[in-house]
């Protein structure tokens, strides 16, 4: 009798477990689709202004609007007006889901946040996210969840941008990817189902800020593929294991001990095989390259894309596969920090690994943009270092020069302190322009504000002079940076000049013109690069007639 009773208890436990007779259910996994889109328009600026006005600065100064037909036009009396440029504005939603079989009753998200969190070539805590609650109610196991305007604002740090409300940090169209686009990903979390907390889940977010071709500056740039020598070996001798070694002409990228993706040298990847072994058998097809950034972001390499490029050749011998990287990326996103090299040809397997960089670290410059005004605040913005601070990052040095007799003289004072002027800039006094510019290092920015008086007064031999101040660049460069205690993030490195314009090349032939309507969302078509395979973009062609000529 005790056995039977037993097992009918057993039975009954058995059946809560599988929800029968109970309201125990299973955890549901959250899934999250979003078309949400953010857009915003400079009036051809390179950044979103509060007020738009016509300024001096490098290529084309010309504020835009569209008109009535939806044609792109210049503001008629450009130095008259003064257009209050619209906020980032939002589209789309988000739909969180938990399944067809979840019951309403059962969802609790009254303790739920949303959060942005680091991605390609942005850092949370750049942002300052308002839109963090759910506060709407679920139906059939579903949430739609919208962004508002100003529910992502530019972090400041505490910094007081009173003195010019015009500049400030601000959304770029040389920023996020270089192109204007900015793929942000929140997370939300602390969803109970039954009591029970669902895993996180991410939401996509697209902000795209155009209104500048910025064609003027860029088309210059050009694409050279990579060559690669089909009589490459590493020279290393057969042992009883895979051997693997890398191997390219770039010192830069040698002395980091990591290939370059975004340089013109090929990477050799050779694969040494164990003694009396042939792989004289093994071809492309047999080998997988495979890009990985550290936010899931993934690019298997092509021996040939659809626009004639190849990214990666394999040849070699009995003993030895190399396998010849050509890719190059242009893009300052994905932040790609690995890449994996596998090879599967029958008996034949290997797999390594390696670290690697693909896009340089960089800066993105806001506020400022030709406006002289006292206090007008520039933000130089950077990516791809860690531990940046006033000594490291800031450079507030200055020099004091007026002209006697014709010619330029530095204010000088010797070792004792004693004032003099000299022609010889080594000479020179350096001052500390830090406070006067109010400038300051706080999360990846450098803060620094216009001066419209720079003058100095200064007695030497009992005659006193008007010195202008000659302040420096105010911030230093990104190697000056990593020399002086800054270090480089993972996938990073410091190639020189990065071309973040990178859509306005010849070989991308994408991105935002004056022809181009004005998006409702993303504007780009829908290929890698721009143009159908075979084809052209039509907008590319009418902008390079339109500085160029018909060459034709």
């Amino acid at each position: 009798m005790k056995k039977y009773l037993r097992i009918v208890v057993c039975m009954l436990l058995l059946a809560s477990l599988w929800g029968c007779g109970s309201s125990v259910q299973a955890t549901p996994e959250l899934t999250v689709t979003s078309d949400i889109l953010g857009l915003a328009d400079t009036g051809n600026k390179t950044t979103l202004k509060v007020d738009l006005i016509k300024t001096t600065g490098p290529g084309d100064t010309n504020i835009y609007h569209y008109d009535e037909s939806g044609k792109r036009v210049v503001y008629e009396n450009q130095e008259e007006q003064c257009i209050h440029l619209d906020p980032v504005t939002y589209t789309g939603s988000a739909i969180l889901d938990l399944g067809p079989k979840a019951k309403d009753k059962l969802i609790d998200s009254s303790n739920a946040t949303v959060k942005i969190i680091d991605g390609n070539n942005y850092y949370a805590d750049e942002f300052i996210f308002h839109a963090t609650t759910l506060d709407g109610e679920w139906k059939d196991g579903k949430y739609t969840y919208t962004l508002d305007t100003g529910d992502i604002e530019w972090n400041l740090w505490g910094y007081d941008t009173s003195a010019d409300y015009n500049s400030s940090r601000e959304w770029s169209i040389m920023g996020g990817d270089g192109n204007g686009v900015y793929a942000l990903t929140l997370e939300v979390s602390g969803i109970l189902y039954d009591g029970a907390e669902v895993a996180p889940a991410k939401i996509p977010v697209n902000i795209y800020c155009y209104g500048r071709t910025c064609t003027d500056l860029a088309l210059g740039v050009g694409y050279e593929p990579n060559v690669y020598d089909t009589a490459f070996s590493s020279g290393v001798k057969p042992g009883t294991d895979v051997q693997w070694t890398w191997a390219n002409e770039n010192e830069a990228s040698l002395e980091q001990n990591k290939p370059y993706m975004n340089d013109g040298f090929t990477d050799y990847i050779s694969v040494i095989w164990p003694e009396a072994t042939d792989a004289s058998g093994i071809t492309a097809e047999d080998v997988t390259v495979t890009l990985r950034s550290n936010f899931g972001d993934e690019k298997v390499l092509s021996t040939m894309t659809a626009y004639g490029e190849e990214e990666y050749a394999v040849f070699g011998s009995a003993s030895e596969t190399v396998v010849a990287v050509t890719y190059q990326q242009w893009s300052c996103a994905p932040v790609y920090s690995t890449m994996t090299v596998e090879v599967n040809c029958g008996d034949l397997t290997a797999s390594e690994t390696f670290d690697i960089c693909s896009v340089t670290a960089w800066m993105v410059q806001t506020g400022g943009g030709g406006v002289t005004v006292e206090g007008t605040l520039t933000c130089y913005n950077f990516y791809g270092i860690s531990g940046m601070n006033m000594e490291n990052a800031a450079n507030p040095g200055y020099t004091l020069t007026t002209e006697v007799d014709g010619k330029k003289h530095y204010y000088a004072e010797d070792a004792s302190g004693i004032p003099y002027l000299t022609t010889e800039k080594d000479e020179a006094w350096i001052g500390d322009g830090a406070e006067y510019h109010n400038m300051a290092v706080l999360g990846n920015c450098v803060f620094y504000q216009t001066r419209l008086d720079t003058t100095e007064e200064k007695t030497i031999d009992g005659e006193t002079y008007v010195f202008q101040q000659n302040l420096a660049r105010p911030y230093k460069l990104v190697s000056e940076m990593v020399e002086a205690g800054a270090t480089l993030q993972d996938g990073y490195n410091l190639k020189g000049k990065n071309g973040i314009k990178w859509a306005w090349t010849p070989r991308y032939q994408s991105g935002w013109t004056y022809d181009t309507p004005q998006p409702q969302g993303l504007p780009y078509v829908n290929y890698p690069y721009g143009y159908e395979p075979g084809g052209s973009n039509p907008a590319y062609t009418r902008e390079m007639e339109a500085l160029y000529g018909d060459k034709e």
